[in-house]
Parts: C-alpha cells; sequence; structure tokens
C-alpha cells in the first residue's frame, strides 16, 4: 500500500509542471474553489449549464480542504491544494484494499493479493490516482467496483427476518445505492456502466447455464428456468427494475443519455475528443506484461466456468467492446483487468498447474511415450519455475512502473508546465477581470482555473459547438490575421492564444475547420505558425502581447487598437 502511494504521488517530485493532473481536473478544481467561497454553481459568465449536480469530487475537495484550513490554520489555497494531491492517491489504495478483499473472498488470498499488486503497479490506475488528478474518474471507478463486487458477493448473502432470507434484498438496495451516487457525483452516462456490467455477467450465465443443459434436459422452458435459478437473479431483478422506475420517473434523463451515447458512437471519431473516440490496438498496450496474465484469467473463465473468473471477464470484456466506440469506457475495465490478472499470476505461481501441464505434454519416442517430466532440469522448474516466472513478470512491471509514474502525470498534455503556468499569471494579472478569451478548447479548463478569464470555448463549460470549433480552427489556419481578428470580435474575445502543444492536436484542428482541401499540418503561412516562429508581431487588428520565455511554447495575441 505505501509503494503503491508512493507511485501515485512520485510526479510530485517534479518541479516544472504544475501539480494538477488532466485537464478536466481544472474545472473540478474551480468547482471547490467556488463551494468554498460560498460562489453559486453555474454562476459564471456565459455558462450553458449550471452544475449544481453532477460535480465529480468538487465537493468532497472543499469539504475536506475546509475541515484542514480549520484544523490546520491554512489558507483556502494551499488547503484546497493540499487535498487535491493527496485525495486521488487515497482513493487508489481504497481501491486496492477493496481489490484485495473482494478478490480474496470471491477466489483466495494469493489471487487476492496479486489483484491488488496489480492495481498497484498498473499504469492506468497509477495515473487514476495520481496526486492532482481530481477528475471524476477515480472516484467514479471505486464506487462502480464496490457495486459490481456488492452484487457478485450478495449471493451468498443469507440475512434472515422472520424467518425469510432478505440477503438479496439487501444486495440489491446496495447495489442500487451505489448506482445512485454515481449518477449524483457523475449523471446517467456513468451510472449506466453498473448496469451493464451487471446484464453482460447475467446473459452469459444463463447462455453458458443452458447450453449445459443441452443434452440432459429436453424441456427448453426448464433449461432457461434452470440456468436463471444457477444466477443471482433476486438482486439482478431488483436492480433491473429499480432502473426501470428512475426511466420511468425521469423520461426526459434515459432520452437525453440515449441521444448523448448514440451522438458518440455515431461521429465520435469527428469530434476531436480523444476519450469519446474508440480505441485501437495500441491503447490496449497500457496493461503492459499484465496482458499476460489477464489473458490466462479470460482462459480460466472459458474454459473452466469458473464463476468468479467469468463475471471478471464478462466486466472486462463487455467494456472493452463499449470501448470501441468511447475510449473513457476502458478504464472502468480496469478494476476487472487487475482481477484478472491477478487469476492468472495466481495460476503461474501454483505448483499443481505446471504438475497438470506436464502430464499432458509428452515426447515421442521409439516404442514408447516419454514424460516430460523426465526431462532434464523440468522437475526443478515445476517446482520453482512459476514463481521465477512471476517474480521476473512483477519486477519488470515495478520497474516500468516506477519510471513511468515519474513523468505519467507531468507530460504537457496533461499538467501544465512552467512557461503555460507563467502565461496563466499573465493572463490573471496583466489582463481586465472581464476580458474573454480565444483558443482551442483543449486549454480551456486551465485558463479558467488559473488564469480565472472567461472563454469563447472551453472542454464543455463554455460549451464547443461545430460552428465555435470550426471558427476557433479558422483562426489558427488563416493567413490573414485581419479574419483572425474578426472571428474574435464575433465572440466578443480580445485575447488569443496559440501554444505548441496544440500541434499534437493538428489533426482535430483542422477537421474542425472544415476545408475544403485536407491538410495533414498547418502551412507555414498560417497565423498560428507565423506566431509560434516570431514571424509575426503585429497587423491586420492583432498584436503579439505576450511570448513565453525561453522557448516561445505559449504566445497571446490581443485585439489592437487600429
Amino acid at each position: 500500500m505505501a509503494y503503491a502511494f508512493l507511485l501515485r504521488t512520485l510526479h510530485l517530485l517534479k518541479p516544472d509542471h504544475y501539480y494538477i493532473v488532466n485537464p478536466d481536473s481544472y474545472f473540478f478544481d474551480r468547482l471547490a474553489q467556488g463551494i468554498m467561497s460560498g460562489e453559486p454553481l453555474g454562476s459564471y459568465p456565459g455558462s450553458h449549464v449550471a452544475f449544481t449536480l453532477h460535480s465529480g469530487m468538487a465537493y468532497p475537495l472543499a469539504y475536506i480542504a475546509m475541515a484542514v484550513s480549520s484544523v490546520f490554520n491554512m489558507s483556502s489555497a494551499d488547503a484546497l491544494g493540499l487535498a487535491s494531491k493527496f485525495l486521488p492517491s487515497l482513493l487508489g489504495v481504497i481501491s486496492l484494499l477493496v481489490i484485495y478483499v473482494a478478490a480474496t473472498k470471491i477466489f483466495n488470498r494469493r489471487v487476492g493479493l496479486f489483484s491488488a499488486v496489480t492495481w498497484a503497479l498498473m499504469l492506468t490506475a497509477i495515473l487514476l490516482g495520481a496526486a492532482g488528478f481530481i477528475d471524476r474518474d477515480s472516484l467514479s471507478i471505486l464506487l462502480i467496483m464496490t457495486g459490481a463486487f456488492l452484487f457478485y458477493l450478495s449471493k451468498g448473502w443469507h440475512l434472515k427476518v422472520a424467518n425469510k432470507d432478505i440477503g438479496w434484498l439487501v444486495g440489491g438496495l446496495a447495489v442500487f445505492a451505489i448506482e445512485g451516487l454515481v449518477y449524483l457525483e457523475w449523471d446517467a452516462k456513468g451510472a449506466v456502466l453498473l448496469p451493464i456490467i451487471l446484464i453482460a455477467y447475467f446473459v452469459v450465465k444463463v447462455l453458458f447455464g443452458y447450453l449445459g443443459q443441452v443434452e440432459t434436459e429436453p424441456s427448453i422452458s426448464r433449461r432457461v428456468a434452470a440456468a436463471v435459478g444457477q444466477t443471482n437473479w433476486h438482486t439482478f431483478s431488483l436492480v433491473m427494475l429499480g432502473n426501470i422506475a428512475v426511466v420511468a420517473a425521469i423520461p426526459h434523463r434515459a432520452i437525453s443519455t440515449f441521444k448523448f451515447a448514440s451522438g458518440l458512437i455515431q461521429s465520435g471519431e469527428g469530434t476531436g475528443v480523444v476519450e469519446t473516440q474508440g480505441i485501437s490496438f495500441p491503447n490496449l498496450l497500457v496493461y503492459e506484461l499484465f496482458l499476460i496474465p489477464m489473458a490466462l484469467g479470460i482462459y480460466v473463465a472459458w474454459k473452466k466456468r469458473n464463476n468468479g473468473a467469468l463475471f471478471f471477464s464478462c466486466w472486462f470484456l463487455s467494456l472493452l467492446v463499449l470501448s470501441i466506440f468511447i475510449q473513457r469506457v476502458l478504464l472502468y475495465a480496469t478494476p476487472a483487468a487487475c482481477v484478472l490478472s491477478g487469476i492468472g499470476l495466481g495460476l503461474l505461481w501454483d505448483r499443481r498447474s505446471w504438475e497438470r501441464f506436464a502430464n499432458r505434454v509428452t515426447f515421442s519416442g521409439v516404442g514408447q511415450q516419454l514424460a516430460l517430466t523426465t526431462w532434464l532440469g523440468w522437475s526443478w522448474f515445476q517446482r520453482y519455475g512459476g514463481k521465477v516466472l512471476v517474480a521476473g513478470l512483477l519486477g519488470l512491471t515495478l520497474l516500468l512502473s516506477t519510471f513511468s509514474a515519474f513523468s505519467l502525470a507531468s507530460l504537457p498534455v496533461v499538467a501544465a508546465d512552467r512557461e503555460w503556468q507563467d502565461a496563466l499569471t499573465y493572463i490573471r494579472e496583466e489582463t481586465p477581470q472581464n476580458a474573454i478569451v480565444m483558443t482551442q478548447w483543449s486549454w480551456g479548463y486551465w485558463i479558467l482555473d488559473l488564469g480565472q478569464r472567461t472563454l469563447v470555448v472551453d472542454n464543455g463549460y463554455y460549451n464547443h459547438t461545430p460552428a465555435k470549433d470550426r471558427d476557433v480552427a479558422l483562426a489558427y489556419f488563416t493567413s490573414d490575421p485581419s479574419e483572425a481578428a474578426k472571428i474574435m470580435k464575433t465572440y466578443g474575445a480580445s485575447y488569443l492564444i496559440f501554444s505548441q502543444i496544440d500541434l499534437d492536436f493538428t489533426k482535430s484542428i483542422l477537421g474542425w475547420a472544415d476545408l475544403d482541401k485536407k491538410y495533414d499540418s498547418f502551412p507555414g503561412t498560417s497565423l498560428f505558425r507565423r506566431t509560434l516562429c516570431g514571424d509575426f508581431q503585429a497587423g491586420g487588428g492583432l498584436e503579439v502581447v505576450y511570448r513565453s520565455v525561453p522557448d516561445s511554447e505559449v504566445v497571446i495575441l490581443r485585439l489592437s487598437q487600429e
């Protein structure tokens, strides 16, 4: 646990980046500041929605920070910074304990330990629990995994009231309550993930139960009844009925969520939002060497029909399929990936697994079968080889995770570096408080939180639309600064920001511009290129007022008084 916590805070030792990780985290930092100061949420000028609910970790952060400020006599800013640095890592450690306890109860202590070690070392889990990662994911994943574990374990609950077993009722209500918490801190788009996991497992479990009786039971209805009887159907039915009741009570929520999901599936590739695009094979490489034991865990599920392994396989594979359309969903398969890895590592460690393997594999000799166990050195490997293999795999992963954790959470696209911090200070201190800033929306929350200025468009609060995205992209692409100035005036913006890391989003920005000709890069004549390389200083109603040093990574332009 201590090392897991250390890995998630290791990046704080790098002094050249701001401690908050992930652009969306800055929004929740801004919300937490508003809660602490008593500022009504949704009151920011130009906002298209009031965030009174579905505010992720903002409320926990604010209340913890207020308590820390009161007890230790710290300033509000310092208390919030402290809470933001350590709450995500604490949630990561709590998640590790939940995985260990659940996997131990479902399987055994060995699988529980290996599952927890996987969570401690897996890069996705490290990033989600990194100090300063105050986006909602670390809390959402903890809630969803807790709900899934409670559902599975509740089949063994036998609580008696008046000689009636109500274990299934307690389990169903607990799972439904967890789903409600996910809805409150996220919204219906997050809450629906838990039912998806349960439905996938229920359907596959019934299917396997049905197929297992094809040769012994001629009646289809009896096969179905027997297959359903093998599942945790009481709890499942209660959870599903609860969801149906909620949809019936607030149908507009279900409709809006369905339209949102349909839109992402149909046009996710064109949004420019990485997390709402589909995954590709490189996305799976975040599991690194854990892919090997994960594959073994899935093998155990489908080959041996192990209930626990089947549950986690359905969890992982159902969300993997969804992530083909929406990449972010794969994050919520991480707990299942860790337990599948724990199953596989436990299988590799177990001497009996190697003995069974040795008894099946033979060499053909002349007139006889020579057992592989007589091969030179095999008896030693049979006894210790699995342990050596697991130790080597975990050792390599430990090294990879340690080196990666130091820089993973401080990449320029996820944490503002020193040059961006200086530019945001300039915006906050040297521009009018009512100034409106325009840039491509990826850095909007940085400007909202640290620059404390209104945006033309950001990651969602000052909503980006196809029309806005097109206009902003044209301001990047145009060779005529007067055209960019005209676009700025349309939205009341007086400042325009270009950054070197915008180059990482070249394809998206040029796609938003909806140009007749397809471009793979910004032309050298574009205002964006000319400004960054220093060829443009003033003209066409624009002038450069700030250029970061030493690398001119961030350049700020202002409408001139021409």
